[in-house]
């Protein structure tokens, strides 16, 4: 008698699924997708700007925005950013000043955020005073920069320090206003090449 009660149970759990059970997988009609195709233009990945698409050449224009201190120039082969030696260093120096700290962290940002080559940082100064005195002067800013930047996380393969001393001007030496011009700091960036 216990096998006609398991005989039974069986066919009761049989009767018991529910009615409207679905059709295994296997057995479920094919159905058919109308797939089409779409093609985007991806030029380059959002930032922490509202979603706005930064290469080197705007970034490097957004933060010569965000600082009086800085200049920037756009060439074929490379961004240059320029830093005004007095903010850079008191007169005759070759310590970083404190007041430049914030601007120098967002130069090393940007350097660790575009890996295209070797960045170059030249020393420059005005006429006054000898020429090797301001090639010696240049050398040692140009240094000071690349070991600050060394500090504050830059790998020490990317930076190539380099002083001019007075020997490339942007401005006229014969006035205060170009001589300020003239004592500066370049940070040239290689642009990825294509």
């Amino acid at each position: 008698m216990s096998g006609l009660y398991k005989l039974l149970f069986i066919g009761g759990l049989a009767l018991c699924s529910p009615a409207g059970a679905e059709e295994s997988p296997a057995h479920a009609p094919p159905t058919i997708l109308d797939l089409q195709a779409t093609t985007l233009d991806l030029v380059g990945f959002p930032a922490d700007t509202g979603g706005a698409v930064l290469d080197l050449q705007s970034k490097a224009a957004d933060l010569a925005k965000q600082s009086a201190d800085i200049s920037f120039r756009d060439d074929k082969d490379a961004v240059t950013l320029s830093m005004r030696s007095d903010v850079l260093f008191a007169f005759d120096s070759d310590a970083i000043a404190k007041k430049a700290e914030p601007t120098l962290k967002k130069v090393a940002q940007l350097i660790a955020d575009d890996p295209a080559g070797v960045v170059t940082i030249e020393g420059h100064t005005d006429s006054v005073g000898s020429d090797k005195y301001n090639l010696d002067l240049s050398q040692r800013r140009a240094r000071a920069v690349g070991k600050w930047l060394i500090a504050h996380g830059v790998e020490p393969s990317r930076l190539r320090e380099q002083g001019k001393g007075e020997s490339q001007p942007v401005a006229s030496n014969d006035n205060d206003a170009g001589r300020t011009k003239n004592r500066r700091v370049d940070f040239i960036l290689p642009k990825k090449k294509e």
